[in-house]
């Protein structure tokens, strides 16, 4: 499966990278995680390895099958077919983890990184911790002094 541009894909294939992000979120067994566009698994499937309860969340239709093969035999893991924008983190649930310990983790996509960095601010008091990747060039956006 290829990344499509049109929806701004790009895929975390480094283990260091993968590594750092998941020590970031200083999971534990039975920890809940939701994971914003998991694409081919690269990040999810280290999610799941730490015993976490990982709700990913996915736009791609044609991901979303790929997942629930791939991860079927973990019972600590769930695929929702939505755009992120569109979704309750609220009425999200993985596993019986109280909200306060709820956490975040996603590689953003430049075309959209904004609105939902801005639908995660608006739902901040779920979480105990967010994770985020940007690209270099959102970051320097959203960075960015106003007019710059």
């Amino acid at each position: 499966m290829r990344a499509k541009k049109s929806l701004g894909q790009n895929f975390l294939g480094d283990e260091a990278v993968i590594r750092r992000i998941v020590d970031a979120l200083k999971l534990s067994e039975g920890d809940a995680v939701i994971e914003i566009g998991p694409g081919r698994g690269a990040l999810t499937e280290k999610l799941l390895a730490t015993g976490a309860n990982v709700v990913a969340i996915e736009i791609d239709r044609e991901f979303v099958p790929a997942l629930r093969t791939q991860f079927h035999f973990h019972s600590n893991f769930r695929v929702i077919e939505a755009d992120v924008l569109d979704i309750n983190f609220s009425k999200v649930r993985p596993g019986d983890e109280p909200r306060s310990n709820l956490k975040l983790v996603a590689n953003l996509p430049y075309n959209i990184s904004t609105p939902i960095l801005q639908r995660l601010a608006d739902q901040r008091h779920l979480f105990s911790t967010i994770v985020l990747m940007f690209q270099r060039e959102a970051v320097e956006r959203i960075t960015a002094k106003p007019g710059g």
